[in-house]
């Protein structure tokens, strides 16, 4: 009895230190941003005579434009505007997932899919999951995670149909990666995390909830508050260094782009997903 009263008495007092220091600590924005969100609000239509862009977000859209009026083309675009969502709408379009893409060529008439939904690893078979006792491919699980489409896929484009650099397209998403855009209302929508969501996403998926939570589980989301990716910013910085250094070496625009793949799928990155998936 007396142990059991001990026990419910530490048990009580360390909830209530944990309720106290979460009253204390911060919950409010970290550093809010000028930022007049378009989410629902009317807008006037927009003609145009040589080029136009709608995305996701306007930061995306922003990015399409700057490449088109550089004299890139709809293609470049398309392809910086993906990458800009990579950053500004994550949760909808990670960069390393997925990116099914239709593509119409009005010069030649084409169109063109690229599935962009990535393939399972080589060493994910079928006796590989009934060896383990899965006879359906787990849930929640890293076992059943494909390998990353997306940046295949905008080389890919890239490659057969642009005219510019990874470096050129992915500028923008790089810049908005590494200084940060205001928090609009639908990711704000989709990571509106309660106390115990937060608490659980943080046990569940730490990296994941250092970069959406800021590395403070406790403090939820506010609208307009800066919100940063360093390490995606380093990561594209990284694929656009591979490419810069084939290119200044006499390559073509073909070759450094084959660099910027290789980089992801036969370099450092890919060491880095093989080593997380092995612990």
């Amino acid at each position: 009895m007396r142990t059991a009263k001990t026990t419910l008495y530490i048990a009580t007092a360390l909830l209530t230190a944990a309720v106290c220091v979460y009253l204390v600590v911060p919950k409010g924005p970290r550093e809010p941003m000028e930022f007049d969100d378009p989410h629902r609000v009317p807008r006037r239509s927009v003609t145009a005579d040589s080029h136009m862009a709608a995305t996701g977000t306007p930061w995306a859209t922003h990015a399409a434009l700057e490449i088109l009026e550089q004299g890139g083309n709809a293609f470049d675009a398309g392809m910086a505007a993906l990458l800009a969502l990579n950053v500004t709408y994550p949760e909808a379009a990670s960069f390393p997932s997925i990116a099914p893409t239709m593509i119409y060529d009005a010069g030649k008439g084409e169109i063109w899919s690229y599935c962009g939904v990535g393939t399972a690893p080589e060493k994910a078979t079928i006796g590989f999951f009934l060896s383990r006792g899965y006879e359906t491919m787990p849930r929640m699980s890293i076992l059943s995670q494909l390998i990353p489409s997306s940046p295949d896929a905008i080389v890919a484009i890239l490659d057969r149909y642009g005219t510019r650099s990874f470096t050129e397209v992915s500028r923008r998403a790089r810049s908005l990666a590494s200084e940060g855009f205001p928090i609009h209302s639908m990711t704000l929508h989709h990571l509106d995390l309660s106390l115990a969501e937060r608490l659980g996403y943080r046990l569940m998926m730490p990296y994941n909830a250092e970069v959406y939570l800021g590395g403070g589980w406790w403090r939820p989301l506010h609208h307009k508050d800066r919100f940063r990716q360093p390490d995606l910013a380093r990561t594209f910085e990284a694929m656009s260094d591979a490419e810069q250094q084939i290119l200044e070496r006499g390559g073509t625009r073909s070759d450094g782009l084959r660099a910027v793949r290789d980089y992801f799928y036969r370099g450092p990155i890919a060491d880095a997903i093989s080593k997380l998936h092995r612990e």
